[in-house]
């Protein structure tokens, strides 16, 4: 049978601790396939170091570490729906109408041996400073298997081009070695996961808005000079504003449509990159089958895995032994993955 995961492993720190990772990668990976039916092996490169380096005064020391998609692929689900990136990982486990090429990684994931750890192989107790190795990786593996999303914010990605932080947008796709030389071709596509995004008042797909982004095309030319022009584009720059202040609006503003029905409140209330959007309302969640894909630990810090499932569930464990609550595993399945 396929082996769910596997992970090319690179460890710099000492041998007790780069086997405790180890296995806390083996451990993530395995509780992640019982909650998703993989039929194709994801292949995950697995880097576990120094961000510091020694030095006692570093601002990465509190940097936890991510995964991310090595690769993904535009694909739409039918004739009429929107082109849309899948993440690699997805990709390979979904009927496809042409072969695709991969990248030899599915998933790149980097964590700091600097941050406090906890692994539960070692057999001490959890400090109150610590968090689970275990909880941590499968959450990031979570992002790398497509729980994530291509709105991006322009003043933080291009800080130098854009007039004001008014706005989110889908990235561009452009081609050069710098942001100063580099030439735009189009806006890229958003994820898989941003189609079942709606506003969570009106019900209306978020989707509406990012076909409205869309109409605005300028190719060949510089960062720069797209970025000032759709700033000036009127409909097109209006909808990446409406984004925005839909999603700074407060809480759950967003939400993410499964395909039973379920309507799951999200992260909003302010926009922060790499935060909003793609993580799970924290109020509504930290206590609940579901917390897994909160976006910070906060009451969940010194408590180790096994306890927090044990707690939320009553105690009942999750579905199938796995690490996702059933609202987690709707919105995977909604997105391709098989349960």
């Amino acid at each position: 049978s396929t082996q769910p995961f596997v992970f090319d492993f690179n460890c710099t720190v000492s041998q007790s601790v780069c086997d405790s990772a180890k296995k806390g990668f083996e451990r993530a990976g395995e509780l992640i396939s019982r909650s998703i039916v993989i039929s194709e092996s994801i292949v995950v490169q697995a880097n576990f170091r120094s961000f510091c380096n020694g030095a006692q005064k570093c601002n990465e020391a509190n940097t936890i570490g991510l995964a991310t998609s090595a690769a993904r692929f535009p694909a739409k689900r039918s004739p009429s729906a929107p082109v849309l990136y899948y993440a690699q990982a997805l990709a390979k486990q979904v009927q496809k109408d042409q072969p695709l090429v991969y990248n030899k990684y599915d998933i790149l994931a980097d964590f700091n041996a600097d941050y406090p750890f906890y692994f539960p192989d070692q057999k001490t107790p959890i400090q109150p400073n610590q968090v689970d190795f275990i909880f941590v990786v499968a959450h990031e593996l979570t992002h790398g298997l497509g729980f994530d999303s291509g709105w991006i914010d322009y003043a933080v990605i291009f800080p130098t081009f854009t007039r004001d932080n008014s706005y989110i947008a889908p990235l561009l796709f452009s081609n050069g070695p710098t942001q100063n030389t580099a030439k735009v071709l189009q806006f890229e596509p958003l994820d898989n996961y941003d189609q079942y995004l709606i506003n969570a008042n009106n019900k209306e797909p978020v989707q509406v808005l990012a076909d409205s982004i869309f109409k605005f095309q300028k190719r060949n030319v510089l960062i720069s000079d797209f970025i000032s022009s759709f700033e000036r584009s009127g409909s097109p720059y209006t909808s990446a504003q409406a984004m925005r202040s839909l999603v700074k609006k407060g809480s759950k503003t967003v939400a993410f449509l499964t395909n039973d029905g379920k309507s799951v409140g999200l992260t909003t209330g302010t926009y922060e990159q790499g935060t909003s959007l793609v993580h799970l309302d924290y109020d509504d969640n930290w206590q609940t089958p579901d917390f897994l894909m909160i976006p910070q630990l906060r009451n969940l810090t010194g408590k180790a895995l096994d306890d927090i499932i044990r707690q939320n569930t009553g105690g009942k464990g999750l579905p199938n032994g796995g690490i996702y609550g059933p609202n987690t595993r709707s919105i995977m399945n909604t997105m391709g993955w098989p349960l």
